[in-house]
């Protein structure tokens, strides 16, 4: 281990202590550290000069000039952590989205006054580039989103916020690293699948599993039977025929045609590259689940532990799908 890695370390340790994850941090003099920029030390180093001269040539004018530059360094240290503190800072542990697309993480901002070039960046240095933000907090509520990208599909932890400020002067930065426990979690990006109805059956060596399932809108669906009218019904469904015959106000309600469940699976797809598999399923998915239709996926690959989730046709199951997905 060399000295970069072992201070590294420590400071991460020693940050975890002093500012531990939560999902809810404001900023107070117990997590804020300033320290002056290249332009204040710069500047300090002026003002040193300054005084040397004063004090060589004993030009009193000069020496007061330096100590006026000095109380101005410390006074704009003072309004720089005034303009820092005071933020509440809140955001979700976790976001989801696929693959090569933008995923933004909502920080949720309440301040009791004006705060002049609040940055946000990840502390990862692989990110930086892409997800810096700064604002101008207003008193009340503020919404920041910090952008991630991901060419690769799972889930992984983003480290820790750092927020910061060079207001007033540039002279100080004031700066934050927050850990809300940020995760994300990244889908396989969808792959169209052209001939959609030649993947959609599958089976399995438990059961035949074949079978498709097709729903259709009201109206087009295989006629059921006609129910009482009930205030409220659409009357785009009512009985016109025995209304008009004075049998009375009935609707017409119709049956959807359905075979047995749908299961995706990995073997019924038109490659073997697994990468490429799952980006299929993960269209299929979004495209099954838009069209209303009851599915179950079944993973099952050599030296990978099997995976199955029951037919369903809800969204937490299209989640539990997708999420499946991006661990497998």
């Amino acid at each position: 281990m060399n000295i970069k890695t072992f201070f590294k370390d420590r400071f991460e340790s020693w940050l975890t202590k002093r500012i531990p994850a939560k999902s809810q941090h404001t900023l107070t003099s117990k997590n804020i550290f300033i320290f002056p920029t290249a332009f204040g030390f710069t500047y300090l180093l002026f003002v040193l000069l300054l005084f040397l001269l004063g004090t060589n040539y004993q030009n009193n004018l000069i020496i007061l000039f330096s100590f006026f530059l000095a109380s101005f360094f410390v006074t704009v240290m003072l309004h720089s952590f005034f303009n820092f503190s005071g933020l509440t800072l809140h955001s979700e542990k976790l976001m989801a989205g696929y693959c090569e697309q933008r995923i933004d993480f909502p920080i949720y901002i309440e301040a009791q006054k004006e705060h002049f070039n609040i940055q946000f960046a990840y502390t990862k240095p692989s990110m930086k580039t892409k997800t810096a933000a700064t604002i101008h907090v207003q008193p009340g509520s503020e919404l920041v989103n910090l952008p991630v990208f991901s060419n690769e599909r799972g889930q992984f932890s983003l480290g820790r916020i750092t927020v910061s400020s060079e207001y007033s002067f540039g002279l100080f930065r004031s700066w934050s690293k927050l850990d809300f426990d940020h995760k994300v979690l990244v889908y396989p990006k969808q792959r169209v699948i052209n001939n959609l109805n030649t993947w959609l059956s599958s089976s399995t060596e438990e059961s035949k599993l074949a079978g498709v399932t097709q729903s259709s809108d009201i109206g087009i669906d295989e006629f059921s039977e006609l129910k009482n009218f009930i205030q409220g019904e659409s009357l785009a469904r009512t009985a016109w025929k025995q209304l008009a015959k004075g049998q009375g106000h009935f609707t017409k309600h119709y049956q959807s045609q359905q075979g047995e469940p749908l299961w995706l699976t990995l073997d019924n797809l038109p490659t073997k590259q697994l990468e490429v598999q799952l980006q299929y399923l993960s269209y299929l998915v979004n495209k099954l689940s838009t069209s209303n239709q009851e599915f179950g996926l079944l993973l099952s690959s050599p030296g990978k532990a099997k995976v199955k989730i029951e037919p369903s046709l809800s969204k937490a199951h299209k989640q539990q799908c997708l999420t499946a997905l991006a661990m497998y």
